[in-house]
């Protein structure tokens, strides 16, 4: 694959179908994704450079000065690309029953130079030689952020990695000048084909089911909401005095209980009792109608009245308070 000439070297597409049928006997199964790339990297480059066939690209750093001017396209690292590791579900094949091989973000790093077939060159004019041809390689990768048939990729430029130490010793450890070069990172999602398969049967169809309330939630929310209303009303009645109607209230215990008849709709009936002062307890018996303080169960205001809540899918509404468990003394102990 590497090293034609580019006049030969177009059956991309037959190399990638090799790299397939070569794949197709082999256990244990392997993703050929790196050889993919290699090849996708090759057709992309050689898009740029269709106009001369005096051009290689080899997948190597040559040891010499090749003969024929070479693009060089080195992959010097393979990492798993940590910084796109996330959490998302395997596609589900319906046709093998089993989900999708997981998926794992790689990460490959290339190093390219442009070689000039001959060492006379002159690189004192601007537009010489390995200027020209980098300038091309260039555009061929910043042009190709993505390679459609690698779903999932992403490509990008970058700067020489500390894999390579210093470039100048890099250059002086094969025995060649510092010439211009490329580091390119392409990051692709490379299949799971060795985990074990396991076959899960499809979703032949769904059932949506709604279960009523219980009960008991419900009448633990209507007791909170009647006692959170009963603390604002007394505090919208006076409001200089918030923070110590707060703590008169906060030993007032509020419970609805539903009081179930032979003939007529169910209802709730508040049932409050625990400690608070004098004065508190009787401006809540006025805010509720003016209840007596010791007569059992009484019919509180209209405005009360009407609030119902859902109880087991049955609406009742708050008909009675009894207040005969709400003791008085003249001042709270701190809390």
């Amino acid at each position: 694959m590497a090293g034609e000439l580019i006049s030969r070297v177009d059956p991309i597409e037959a190399i990638l179908k090799a790299i397939e049928d070569e794949n197709s006997t082999a256990e244990p199964s392997v993703d050929v994704i790196l050889l993919k790339l290699n090849a996708l990297i090759q057709r992309t480059l050689q898009g740029y450079f269709h106009h001369t066939n005096q051009i290689e690209f080899r997948f190597d750093l040559p040891e010499k000065t090749p003969e024929t001017a070479t693009v060089s396209i080195f992959l010097y690292d393979v990492q798993e690309d940590l910084q796109m590791r996330q959490g998302e579900s395997r596609r589900y094949d319906p046709a093998t029953g089993t989900q999708a091989p997981g998926l794992v973000h790689v990460r490959c790093c290339y190093l390219l130079t442009y070689w000039p077939g001959s060492e006379h060159i002159n690189y004192e004019e601007p537009d010489n030689e390995p200027a020209w041809a980098m300038n091309r390689v260039l555009n061929a990768l910043l042009n190709r952020r993505t390679f459609t048939e690698l779903p999932g990729s992403y490509t990008r430029v970058i700067p020489p990695s500390e894999h390579l130490n210093s470039l100048g010793t890099f250059w002086q450890a094969l025995g060649n000048k510092p010439r211009l070069c490329l580091s390119y990172a392409v990051t692709v999602p490379m299949q799971l084909l060795g985990e074990k398969k396991v076959e899960t049967p499809p979703i032949r169809s769904t059932n949506t089911k709604l279960d009523i309330q219980d009960a008991g939630d419900a009448l633990e929310q209507a007791s909170a909401d009647l006692w959170q209303r009963m603390c604002s009303t007394l505090c919208e009645q006076d409001q200089n005095n918030r923070k110590t109607i707060l703590r008169e209230l906060g030993r007032v215990v509020l419970r609805c209980v539903p009081i179930k008849l032979n003939q007529g709709a169910p209802y709730l009936r508040l049932m409050i009792s625990g400690v608070t002062t004098e004065a508190r307890k009787a401006a809540l018996l006025r805010e509720l109608g003016d209840l007596q303080a010791k007569s059992g169960a009484q019919k509180i205001s209209e405005g009360w009245s009407q609030i119902t809540y859902n109880v087991g899918g049955t609406a009742m509404a708050v008909k009675e308070a009894e207040v005969d468990q709400l003791t008085t003394i003249a001042v709270l102990p701190p809390s």
